[in-house]
C-alpha cells in the first residue's frame, strides 16, 4: 500500500513532492512547505487513502548538517484501511 500511496502523491502533486522512500513497508513523502495543507486535506479526504488520524507531529533540528535546518514531521493513520504515512517539511 505504501507504494500506492506514493504514487498518487506524485501524480496529484508532481513537483511539490521533493522526496519519497519506503522503509520496512513505511511511506515518507517530503513535500514544499507551502502545499502542506493541501496534501494533508487531499491525504484525508482521498477515499482511496483516507488518512483519517493524525498520529503525532514532531521535528528535527539538523543543526550545522543542513542549509535547511529544521524539518517537521507528521505521522497520519487510516483507520479504515490500515496504513500510514509520514509527511516530511523541510
Amino acid at each position: 500500500m505504501a507504494r500506492v500511496v506514493l504514487g498518487r502523491l506524485k501524480r496529484k502533486f508532481g513537483d511539490a513532492i521533493l522526496e519519497t522512500h519506503i522503509e520496512h513497508g513505511n511511506a515518507t513523502v517530503v513535500v514544499e512547505r507551502a502545499r502542506l495543507k493541501e496534501i494533508a486535506e487531499f491525504l484525508r479526504d482521498d477515499p482511496e487513502l483516507v488518512f483519517d488520524m493524525p498520529i503525532d507531529s514532531t521535528a528535527v533540528d539538523w543543526s550545522d548538517t543542513r542549509v535547511m535546518r529544521f524539518d517537521v514531521i507528521y505521522h497520519l493513520y487510516s483507520l479504515t484501511r490500515g496504513h500510514r504515512v509520514r509527511i516530511k517539511v523541510p
